[in-house]
């Protein structure tokens, strides 16, 4: 019992709007030059009606496009900006990698040129490098740094 009565007044409740809205609002001029607004209109004064729900301001809906417009392009704007941003950022990090990789192939290089003897890691071993497989080796490196780091 006390739930439909409950759900009863939630009707009536979502319903008082609809009945106060359609009384309308009246809009007069005092004596004294004073505008007033109310929803009973007054005895004896020359009175407008004014519906609140279809009163609109003069431009209201073209300044609500406007803001629309802006706020869309505002979000075009927004969105290109972190794209580019990402973009720069991108390309600062591959440029920071490209000088690291430069770095080491010129590091493996120098240690080629002035050791006289190389060793490579093979099944966990140092293994001694001979001469020809070194040539091979400066010549593979000297030209990734071309490729590289010009």
């Amino acid at each position: 019992m006390l739930i439909r009565l409950t759900k009863i007044s939630l009707a009536l409740l979502m319903m008082l709007p609809m009945f106060s809205s359609t009384a309308g609002i009246y809009k007069w001029t005092d004596s004294s030059g004073e505008i007033h607004y109310s929803d009973k209109a007054p005895a004896g004064a020359h009175t407008q009606t004014l519906n609140p729900v279809t009163a609109v301001p003069d431009g209201a809906l073209d300044a609500r496009k406007q803001l629309e417009k802006r706020e869309e392009q505002f979000q075009k704007d927004r969105t290109k900006r972190l794209e580019d941003e990402a973009k720069a950022e991108q390309k600062v990090l591959k440029e920071k990698q490209r000088k690291q990789a430069c770095t080491q192939l010129r590091k493996n290089l120098q240690t080629y040129l002035t050791r006289n003897r190389v060793y490579e890691m093979v099944d966990g071993k140092p293994v001694t490098i001979n001469y020809e497989d070194r040539l091979k080796k400066m010549e593979v490196l000297q030209k990734q740094i071309k490729e590289t780091c010009n």
